[in-house]
């Protein structure tokens, strides 16, 4: 079965490619046939392009988002034809000649995060032998607060669909009350392997680490690396702060508080170091998945913007809620050597894993 996958492949960001990756691979184990939709935006006019192209105060960026388009060429194969703009969208139906249809997993139905709009609804699928199908798909937040123009078109599309998963259970929610829809809640793709998948595929190259290492991988906040770093020396730490340092202005910031990475490291580089890790600190989603996965002590701190819906879910779904505090300052080694009863998580995992599965295998071959 010729199977697309719409997501965010083109994101530059860890958890974005890894989950493409996932739920591509295990499609494949399924015996689906998934090809990535390569649909994404461009520069609106000839000059927004040469402008993003040639504005040297890009250069750094691009040099450092790299890494994402090598691990696209190397790993998220095959994809569809190229799709720029809605109107090449015209004859994809024709072109691609596909059984089935798959949006998600990630915040593809946050609106404000979406170039594409209501494409991640499929609203340039016309023929109904093609099967429309969600894979935990997330609206990014606890609440619907789109306008009631583009609540209604959203619910007309979403009628359409065959099956529908989402990845939070305010998402479920959210379904029934405002779309009349029922949703299945389903893990993200990233748990649907097993550690030993990702070592097997992007860490056998590399060593292990000789010294106890605090990795910390925090969005959004300028204290924590202040503050990771004052913890790493009183507990007698290597640190390794994984969030990159895009700007000039922050390098001297950088290297006083030892943070590592002044371009984005590679995908498996930023899965080995969370590894290699004896603690981690993030508020990252898919960093607390990959913590997890690893079998790490972690803590989740809060993010100054709020947003965690996502990782409340989670935690709450493996019976790990006291791994998150609010402040970054409630980090202590108390907390960190509260032993985390991994089996019990493991086990958890592998319900929730077989029951995604079972979604999986009924939305596309039933």
């Amino acid at each position: 079965m010729k199977t697309g996958i719409l997501t965010f492949h083109h994101a530059k960001n860890y958890g974005a490619v890894l989950q493409t990756f996932a739920l591509q691979t295990t499609l494949k184990e399924m015996g689906a046939n998934p090809y990535i939709i390569d649909r994404y935006t461009v520069g609106k006019t000839i000059i927004h392009r040469i402008y993003h192209t040639f504005d040297p105060r890009l250069i750094l960026h691009k040099l450092s988002w790299s890494v994402f388009d090598q691990f696209s060429k190397k790993y998220l194969m095959p994809k569809t034809k190229k799709y720029k703009t809605i109107n090449s969208l015209k004859y994809f139906e024709q072109k691609e000649k596909l059984d089935a249809c798959i949006v998600g997993s990630d915040q593809v139905w946050r609106m404000e995060f979406s170039a594409i709009g209501y494409n991640y609804f499929f609203d340039f699928i016309k023929d109904s032998n093609i099967r429309k199908i969600s894979y935990a798909a997330s609206f990014g937040k606890e609440k619907w607060k789109e306008n009631e123009s583009v609540t209604t078109h959203v619910k007309q599309l979403l009628k359409n669909f065959n099956s529908i998963s989402v990845r939070e259970k305010s998402g479920v929610k959210i379904c029934s009350d405002i779309f009349d829809v029922n949703a299945t809640h389903v893990i993200d793709p990233t748990l649907l392997l097993k550690r030993e998948v990702y070592e097997s595929i992007f860490l056998n190259d590399y060593p292990e680490k000789m010294n106890a290492t605090l990795v910390t991988y925090v969005l959004g906040n300028p204290d924590a690396a202040k503050y990771c770093h004052k913890f790493s020396k009183e507990c007698d730490l290597d640190y390794v702060d994984l969030y990159y340092v895009p700007h000039i202005n922050k390098f001297f910031l950088a290297q006083k508080y030892g943070i590592k990475h002044y371009l984005h490291i590679s995908v498996p580089e930023w899965l080995w170091q969370i590894k290699s890790a004896k603690y981690v600190v993030t508020n990252s989603f898919h960093a607390t998945i990959f913590s997890i996965l690893f079998g790490k002590q972690f803590i989740v701190v809060d993010h100054p913007s709020g947003g965690t819906s996502r990782i409340d879910s989670l935690l709450e779904l493996l019976g790990l809620q006291d791994r998150f505090v609010t402040n970054i300052s409630d980090i202590s080694l108390e907390l960190f050597q509260k032993k985390i009863d991994f089996d019990s998580v493991y086990s958890k995992i592998d319900v929730e894993k077989n029951q995604s599965i079972l979604f999986l295998q009924n939305a596309l071959f039933k």
